[in-house]
């Protein structure tokens, strides 16, 4: 079964018994990203209202004149059945004659109203911005992540699932880096837990789920070693909690950076290291469990690519980054199968930056860019044809975005230099946005709306580690 027959299985039993958490949350997870299963979810409880609706009782003038005229041809004395009888009938007449002038009175209602049908606009049109929200972010104070910095955040069957690194003291008496998993069920409280492998040999890059299984994918951790040393690993887990592997998979010199989930099952990304300073083609990988990966696959158009995002968009996965010799620039891709790509042709010009993030709404893709000569980034209705986004001003780096609701939200920080501060922006169409600053020493690295709640997770100044929640907006 795929993950499309099985939301529509869960829209069906939705409308007549009530779902567990976990079914709910992968309803309407799935729901938010795929157009085509959110239709037929629609229709189908349009036919269940349709089909509950009671049927009016109905009886015409004529059918009401021929019994009554049967009745009153009685005799002058009549007996007590025909009395009973004639009640009867009298009660029939009332309902009938209170059906027909219900319906007279509604034609003669239409008859003096004037419908005026809303004018279609142009599709360089759109909403205007929502006034009066703000994105105010609150900190979880939860202790299990502090001096530790998350980069990623995902939400499924079993909850949120958040990966980082936390600074441990090595046998030297110096400090390493080691990969931890936090899990909550709410985004309030949290749980740090190991996952197996040598104590800070990987690197964890990026979590994906897909119906009730999760999937980190991770490198060796480059340091001042050769991130050519130990490839690309993968740990799954379907409870959140308890994680196999590490397993790796792909050439020694392919280092994954991105996973993402798919109604076929995972796609990860990445780059080929030809030396510990050189990079060659963009990569991708295929996996149906996240056990089992195929060849990796080249990107093509630029003969050093670094993808850093992947997405899926409803009817095609979207991957970004960069590539091009020296400054390089931002790019995307994409493809209907993860097997064939294309290079997306009309780019908007971004030298010197680079795709960091990109979401999937239910009419638009949202990218958004870091490096110092960006703005916000580009937006497609197809995936294929992207625009750039006119504000935020240019100089701000984005680091996450959301499909939030029926917008958008994304987060930063307002330069390239020193601790500057964090800021997020949220768009009720993709493209008016308004932002907000936060000079609370926080940065957010990655954000997942659930149910008309945001969840971030980043790094702070003061302990190193930043988990927060907001209400989406708009």
């Amino acid at each position: 079964m795929t993950a499309h027959d099985r939301s529509l299985e869960l829209a069906a039993t939705a409308i007549d018994f009530e779902l567990t958490a976990p079914e709910r949350h992968a309803l309407a997870e799935h729901l938010a990203g795929c157009q085509r299963c959110r239709a037929q979810a629609d229709a189908l409880r349009a036919d269940a209202r349709r089909s509950a609706a009671p049927a009016g009782a109905r009886l015409s003038p004529a059918t009401s004149s021929a019994i009554l005229a049967r009745v009153l041809r009685s005799p002058t004395q009549p007996t007590a059945l025909r009395m009973v009888a004639f009640a009867a009938l009298l009660a029939l007449l009332a309902i009938g004659t209170a059906a027909v002038g219900a319906a007279l009175v509604q034609q003669w209602q239409r008859s003096r109203l004037t419908v005026v049908p809303p004018s279609t606009p142009p599709l360089t049109q759109t909403p205007a911005p929502t006034v009066g929200c703000t994105v105010a972010w609150t900190d979880t104070a939860d202790g299990s992540a502090e001096g530790a910095d998350l980069t990623a955040i995902v939400h499924g069957p079993a909850g949120y699932v958040a990966i980082g690194s936390l600074a441990m003291p090595d046998e030297t008496g110096g400090i390493m880096f080691v990969g931890y998993v936090w899990r909550s069920i709410d985004g309030f409280s949290w749980r740090r837990d190991a996952i197996p492998g040598p104590r800070g040999a990987h690197r964890l890059e990026s979590i994906a789920v897909l119906g009730g299984r999760y999937l980190i994918v991770g490198h060796g951790e480059p340091g001042d070693a050769n991130p050519r040393s130990q490839g690309s690993v993968a740990w799954t887990s379907d409870d959140g909690m308890t994680w196999s592997g590490p397993r790796r998979f792909g050439a020694q010199g392919d280092v994954v950076a991105a996973v993402g989930a798919g109604p076929d099952g995972f796609v990860a990304t990445g780059s080929r290291f030809l030396d510990v300073e050189r990079v060659g083609a963009g990569l991708v990988w295929t996996s149906p469990d996240g056990v089992s990966w195929s060849t990796a696959t080249e990107l093509p158009g630029a003969t050093t690519a670094m993808p850093k995002t992947i997405a899926w968009s409803g009817d095609q996965w979207l991957v970004g980054g960069e590539g091009g010799t020296g400054i390089g620039r931002a790019m995307i891709w994409w493809s209907v199968d993860a097997r064939t790509w294309t290079l997306a042709s009309e780019l908007p010009e971004a030298s010197g930056s680079s795709v960091s993030s990109i979401a999937a709404g239910a009419d638009r893709a949202i990218a958004v860019l870091q490096g110092s000569p960006a703005g916000l980034g580009w937006s497609s209705t197809d995936g294929r044809r992207w625009s750039a986004i006119a504000a935020p001003a240019k100089g701000e780096r984005w680091f996450g975005v959301t499909a939030a609701g029926a917008g958008f939200v994304a987060v930063g920080r307002t330069g390239d230099e020193g601790e500057q501060p964090m800021v997020t922006a949220w768009s009720a169409d993709g493209l008016h946005w308004q932002t907000d600053i936060d000079t609370g020493g926080r940065v957010l690295m990655a954000i997942v709306s659930v149910d008309g709640t945001l969840v971030g997770v980043g790094n702070a100044s003061e302990n190193g580690s930043a988990i927060l929640n907001s209400r989406a907006c708009p």
